[in-house]
């Protein structure tokens, strides 16, 4: 089976660990970001620059029209947690990047990449990175929240528009407490800031966040399983109580 594989946020944390654990024998790989990853054809983009999603877009067409494979694989992995204010003390340029990268960049270049594939009638899979904070609002943390929601609602909307088609399938993980450079970053915060950041310094004093490897691993058995559209799937350090959610 010959797979095309393109992953956003490539270079750090849990998409690093994505492109370095590509499952495929038969595989090309595509990195996205403003670095370059470790493996892979690397485009260079700024994706909270929206002048360069047409440009990713056209490389997802090129790829599939110039070679014929079996199946299609994106996973978007960019975002950022700063600005670390609140929304009225954020710097606006700042603010508005990350609103940019967070909430606009998925939808985007997920719709690029299932039309690119529907074109030439390759099954494509797109996997979203939600988090928790899409479902528990946070001080300072507005502009990742909501778009982390709205990734799992585009995720859900895309189902609901093709059902029971293993053509066109999109899919969102909700890492949990996964020992990243971002959650390092938010853990060096001011627990009045970022009220998660006590909880998380006090997870990775006990050894108790997920390694990125082992999350890579979690969500590539889920593409490679077959998961059903739509759904929205914990993974890492889960919670007891959302385990099997």
């Amino acid at each position: 089976m010959c797979v095309y594989v393109a992953i956003t946020g490539a270079s750090s944390g849990i998409g690093r660990a994505l492109a370095l654990a590509v499952p495929f024998e038969q595989v090309t790989l595509m990195t996205v970001g403003r670095r370059r990853a470790e493996v892979g054809e690397w485009v260079e983009a700024d994706l909270a620059t929206p002048a360069s999603w047409p440009r990713v877009s056209a490389r997802f067409a090129a790829a599939m029209s110039g070679r014929r494979y079996d199946r299609a694989v994106f996973l978007h992995f960019a975002g950022v947690g700063s600005p670390h204010a609140t929304t009225v003390e954020a710097s606006l340029d700042d603010y508005t990047a990350a609103v940019l990268l967070n909430a606009g960049a998925g939808p985007v270049l997920g719709k690029a990449f299932l039309s690119a594939c529907r074109a030439v009638r390759v099954p494509a899979t797109v996997v979203m990175c939600s988090s928790p904070g899409a479902a528990t609002p946070m001080p300072g943390m507005s502009h990742y929240g909501s778009g982390k929601l709205g990734m799992e609602y585009w995720v859900r909307a895309v189902a609901a528009e093709y059902p029971d088609c293993d053509d066109v399938r999109a899919i969102a993980v909700v890492p949990f407490a996964v020992d990243t450079p971002m959650v390092r970053e938010v853990i060096d915060q001011p627990a009045d800031l970022q009220p998660v950041a006590a909880l998380l310094r006090a997870a990775a004093a006990r050894g108790e966040l997920a390694s990125a490897e082992s999350t890579a691993a979690e969500i590539w058995q889920l593409v490679v399983g077959g998961v059903r559209s739509g759904t929205v799937m914990p993974v890492g350090a889960v919670p007891p109580e959302l385990r099997g959610a």
